[in-house]
């Protein structure tokens, strides 16, 4: 019996990378400014960017060609046209309307299809908007931002159904995949679990380490975890028990940079963190939700995504770029053993 080196299954320590194994599949360059959002399609063909240039892009997956631009909103300043920045884009699970805001206050509806601009969800305050999220069940849509509160709106009747206040610069929204919970994190640390029915909050998590605003959020696809990250001053990617807000894993390695973006795979196995210091890392949520890192992606990151079939990160860059990896040689790790630490590559025994 012999020891073989896994090498797709690579744990990668600090600094390490893995050039040989994980490549861009493709680097998608037509944005202006820096990508803040992806976001693929339910099928998986197509992926949206939204820029700080004031565009959306639809990409096509499998060429990597532009398929529209959807042009956002902009002011003059001193007879100049200044487009306003795209923070967050989201598609409804039918695919068929992307949502897109940022700092104009106002959640843009467009349809895939005929590429029209369909409906405009104004905040009530015209309150700058750093995030939108739509329901799995395709019923509702939250948007979050400057002005200590979120609103949930119903995509049938693009009415206010709740309000939800005292929520201090809501950064971040989530929903559950039973489309029955609503997490926010904000400028505080806090993070909190909303029963959207009762319009009661069912779990705060007010962890001390967590002592800025909340960067990331991200429910597991069993609904069961909820990961965060916050650039406090431990820089941490936190997974939470969903139903106790008990802190279940925290992994402190992060470079002091922390996280911008998070995404679980489909399988929940896998987690994507898009971090500042120019990396995409990729762990395994092993048995006891503990995270050990497989991959380390280069790149300015801001957003990122799995595509449905858990085969294919998006990253959206700094650089004003979006590149697709492949991480399908990875996949095989999401087994691997619980105890492997990080440094430590994969074994399999012949």
């Amino acid at each position: 019996m012999k020891a073989t080196l896994c090498l797709a299954c690579l744990v990668l320590a600090a600094g390490a990378t893995l050039a040989a194994d994980v490549k861009p599949l493709k680097t998608l360059a037509k944005h202006e400014e820096a990508v803040h959002s992806v976001a693929f399609s339910p099928d998986g063909k197509a992926l949206a960017s939204g820029s700080w240039d004031g565009t959306v892009i639809l990409w096509e997956v499998s060429s990597g060609k532009r398929i529209a631009t959807f042009h956002g909103r902009s002011v003059v300043v001193e007879s100049i046209t200044v487009p306003i920045p795209i923070d967050s884009v989201a598609f409804t699970p039918d695919g068929k309307t992307l949502a897109a805001t940022g700092a104009s206050g106002t959640v843009d509806l467009w349809d895939v299809a005929t590429r029209k601009k369909t409906h405009a969800l104004q905040s009530s305050d015209d309150a700058r908007l750093y995030t939108v999220a739509i329901s799995p069940n395709g019923k509702m849509l939250a948007s979050g931002g400057s002005e200590d509160k979120f609103e949930v709106w119903d995509l049938a009747t693009h009415k206010v159904i709740g309000k939800f206040e005292n929520c201090p610069l809501v950064s971040q929204l989530a929903f559950s995949p039973d489309s029955k919970s609503l997490a926010w994190g904000g400028s505080r640390g806090v993070i909190e679990i909303w029963d959207i029915a009762t319009r009661k909050m069912v779990v705060r998590i007010a962890d001390a380490s967590m002592d800025n605003y909340i960067s990331a959020l991200a429910f597991s696809p069993d609904g069961k975890v909820l990961a965060s990250s916050a650039p406090s001053r431990d820089d941490a990617i936190m997974l939470w028990d969903v139903k106790t807000g008990k802190n279940l894993f925290t992994f402190t390695d992060a470079d002091k940079w922390g996280a911008d973006s998070l995404a679980f795979s489909p399988d929940g196995k896998l987690l994507a963190a898009g971090t500042t210091n120019q990396m995409v890392w990729l762990f395994r949520v092993a048995a006891g939700n503990k995270l050990v890192r497989i991959a380390t992606l280069r790149g300015h990151i801001f957003g990122v995504a799995f595509s449905p079939d858990g085969k294919i990160v998006a990253s959206g860059s700094y650089d004003n770029t979006v590149k697709l990896w492949d991480v399908s040689r990875l996949l095989p790790c999401a087994g691997g053993p619980d105890s492997l630490p990080i440094g430590e590559p994969k074994v399999r025994e012949e």
